[in-house]
This record gives C-alpha cells, sequence and structure tokens, in this order.
C-alpha cells in the first residue's frame, strides 16, 4: 500500500543470473468510502474540522459519507487538494439533493448549510471522467435553541413590569433576527437593554407596525439600551447582528 507519489522499480540478476523477464505492475486506489448510499462510509461531524483523504475516478465514480447530527447545527462541508475536477453534494436521508457545489476544473467546493438534526449524507463525485485524489472536511457546529421568533409575525410575546426581566437569547448568521412583542396599558417610561455581548449586536424598538421608533447601534461589544417615553399600545423589540 503506497501513498500518492513518485516511486522506481528495480529489476536486476541475482546470483549472476542471465534471464529475460516481462515485468507486471498495476496500481489499484484505495477507496474507503462506500459507493452507494447504502454503503456509504460512517463519520462522526464535530464543532472542529475533520479531514478524509479518498479518491475518485473512472473506477470509482461515487464516495458517500453518512453521518448524523444531534441537534439543529451550521454545517460545513469541502473537497480541496483536487488534480482533476470533482464535485460535491448534501444529500438528505432519502438521498435527495439538499444543495451541490459543481465549480469547473480543480476548484475547492464548498457547502455550507443550516441543518436541522437527522441523518444526511456527503457525495464526492468525478465529474467527465477526471481522476483525482480529494480531502473531504466536514464540521458542524451546533445551533442555539431559538426563543424569540425571526419575523414579526412570529415575534415572542413577553411581559412588561416595573421590575427589569431578563431574557437570554443569541443572534447569529443562521439566525439574524430575535422579535420579541409587547403591550402597554398605560403611557409608561420604556427601558430595554441587551449585554453580555461576545460579538456586535444591535437593538431597535419598533410600532405596532414595525416601523422604527428608536435604535441602538454601538459597535463592538458594547451593550445597547434604548430609553423611551411611550404611550398605550402594542410594540415590538427586535435584536439583531451588527455590523463591525
Amino acid at each position: 500500500a503506497l501513498d500518492p507519489g513518485n516511486y522506481f522499480v528495480r529489476v536486476y540478476p541475482g546470483t549472476g543470473a542471465n534471464t529475460n523477464y516481462s515485468l507486471g505492475v498495476s496500481a489499484t486506489p484505495t477507496d474507503s468510502a462506500g459507493n452507494t448510499l447504502a454503503t456509504a462510509r460512517q463519520i462522526t461531524v464535530g464543532s472542529t474540522t475533520t479531514a478524509f483523504a479518498d479518491w475518485v475516478g473512472t473506477t470509482d465514480t461515487n464516495d458517500f459519507y453518512r453521518f448524523t447530527l444531534n441537534q439543529n447545527s451550521n454545517f460545513n462541508v469541502s473537497v480541496t487538494g483536487l488534480s482533476g475536477n470533482a464535485d460535491l453534494q448534501l444529500l438528505d436521508a432519502n438521498g435527495a439533493i439538499v444543495v451541490s457545489s459543481l465549480n469547473a476544473g480543480t476548484l475547492n467546493e464548498s457547502i455550507s448549510s443550516l441543518l436541522n438534526a437527522g441523518n444526511y449524507f456527503v457525495r464526492v463525485f468525478s465529474a467527465t471522467g477526471a481522476n483525482t485524489n480529494y480531502s473531504l472536511g466536514v464540521s458542524a457546529m451546533p445551533v442555539p435553541p431559538d426563543f424569540a421568533g425571526n419575523t414579526l409575525a412570529t415575534a415572542r410575546q413577553i411581559n412588561i413590569l416595573s421590575t427589569t426581566a431578563s431574557i437570554v437569547d443569541w443572534v447569529g448568521t443562521p439566525d439574524t433576527n430575535d422579535y420579541y412583542r409587547f403591550t402597554l396599558n398605560q403611557n409608561s417610561d420604556f427601558n430595554v437593554s441587551i449585554s453580555g455581548l461576545s460579538s456586535n449586536a444591535d437593538l431597535q424598538l419598533l410600532n405596532a407596525s414595525g416601523a422604527i421608533i428608536a435604535s441602538s447601534l454601538n459597535t463592538g461589544t458594547l451593550s445597547e439600551a434604548i430609553n423611551r417615553q411611550l404611550g398605550a399600545g402594542n410594540y415590538f423589540i427586535r435584536v439583531f447582528p451588527g455590523v463591525g
């Protein structure tokens, strides 16, 4: 079993003998991934990238990998180190295509997708009969539970009291908006803030129609706060990832 690279074969006479000979050579690439969904290689996908080396070509046109996500995750997969054209697909538990990466030539292939918990497949396949080694890199970062709605229509209903209520949630690339809905029964001195940030997030106060009343758009991990005199009525709070 040889790694990819350059080698020599030496033929030489033993004990002074003279002889004609026929030299026979062959090299069959090793295949660690299954060629069908049923024989897919089971892999474990974690929060750090794991790499798998294999090849596809005229005699092995498909490599399938099977994996399971135990919770909603931001999934990433890439194919690099190509010497010929190979493509990449992410498939659901039934083998239906979720998304494809079909770059030409020896360009790297990559897919990033927010996936629900469940079973999935990765398919690496030879394009136009090309033969190539490749490195498959996979990772999945679990997405924390999302308790706030992502739209005005699905906003989380909260109660506003005279003492401060604390709510914990998060926003990021797969969850770009958190909306909260509340009602004031009388004119009030309203206060809202977000703190404990590890990255930039911003804050807005919206009226019942979703129009912006006030914003707090500090940079970096600075806390955000809005203080406003509000009349009785319905309102929304929006928390979203900031820029910078």
